[in-house]
């Protein structure tokens, strides 16, 4: 990538980028081996590994999780408020269902996080439109995996995540390196 578009890109990832609750961890390297920590959807756990720009962390319900460190604060801050900004409600209700609206993609690439260009609107509890305007339906799962049924994003493995965000990878696996939050 050329110097200039790279700056571009950086500068731009900045504006539009989400704003990060001042307790959510802002560089890889504040994953601390033994630092208790919250995840986005309120599990508490232990660091037991740094892996490039994420950290490995033993649950206290047992499972143990990789979490990119964006996804990740120190324990004691607010609960559930991670990765969502002051002043501005969880994009979920609890039911297992997105807010209707526009949700914005975003990916992590080193340690920042860059505007995918990729937009998605929910229109119902069933209905969808990408950002060419390309209709859709889609269920949420109990499992939280979202199945896109029609449209443009049936190969697209996604998930309900904490704070009502959509996880997605283009992939087909089960890391979801996109996330994607309801534009205020």
């Amino acid at each position: 990538m050329k110097p200039l578009l790279r700056a571009t890109l950086f500068i731009l990832s900045m504006l539009t980028a989400p704003q990060l609750h001042a307790q959510a961890f802002t560089r890889a390297d504040q994953c601390v081996v033994g630092l208790r920590v919250v995840d986005r959807e309120g599990n508490a756990g232990s660091i037991k590994e740094r892996r490039e720009s994420g950290c490995v962390v033993k649950l206290d319900n047992g499972k143990t999780d990789y979490n990119l460190f964006w996804m990740l604060r120190p324990e004691g801050g607010k609960p559930g408020a991670a990765n969502t900004p002051p002043g501005r409600q969880p994009a979920g209700d609890g039911t297992g269902e997105l807010k209707r609206g526009k949700y914005q993609c975003y990916y992590l690439a080193g340690s920042s996080m860059n505007y995918a260009f990729i937009d998605i609107y929910i229109d119902s509890a069933s209905a969808y439109r990408d950002q060419k305007g390309t209709g859709g339906k889609y269920r949420i799962e109990a499992s939280k995996k979202i199945v896109f049924e029609s449209g443009s994003m049936t190969k697209v493995n996604a998930q309900l995540l904490g704070s009502g965000k959509i996880g997605l990878n283009m992939s087909g696996g089960n890391f979801y390196n996109t996330t994607c939050n309801l534009k205020p």
